[in-house]
């Protein structure tokens, strides 16, 4: 449980990268690593070793932003990538990081964490899209 609410931790840090163009990675990091209650889906706080998988994937990320945005705008069918839902962005940019850079994780389980998210956080639409995405990169 604890790696998913890592990769969901993650996934907020990757969120606010949207929309931050003076983007911290540890100040975003350490905020969102301490959220607690209502703030967040679950107030559980993270070992050393998920704590470490948050900050790698969220640094992945932020390193290898251009190449990930890539793969998934080479895998959208009929929709620019800045049409895209800001929410998808974000798990996108996630599980693309997990399955391209991360060979220790099953595609699957990033496809499948990544609808979890999509199901918590996205549109009625969000899951079912992502899905489909994911399936294609790699």
């Amino acid at each position: 449980m604890s790696r998913r609410l890592a990769r969901e931790r993650a996934f907020l840090c990757i969120y606010l990268l949207e929309f931050d163009k003076e983007f911290d990675l540890d100040e975003t990091y350490n905020y969102i690593l301490n959220l607690e209650g209502e703030e967040i889906t679950s107030s559980e706080n993270l070992n050393d070793n998920d704590q470490k998988f948050m900050y790698q994937v969220l640094s992945g990320v932020v390193q290898n932003l251009e190449r990930i945005d890539q793969e998934i705008s080479s895998n959208t069918r009929k929709w620019s990538f800045s049409r895209l839902n800001k929410i998808d962005i974000a798990i996108l940019r996630l599980a693309v990081y997990e399955i391209l850079f991360m060979e220790d994780i099953q595609k699957s389980v990033s496809v499948n964490e990544a609808v979890e998210l999509a199901k918590a956080y996205g549109s009625d639409e969000s899951f079912s899209f992502i899905n489909g995405l994911l399936r294609k990169v790699g």
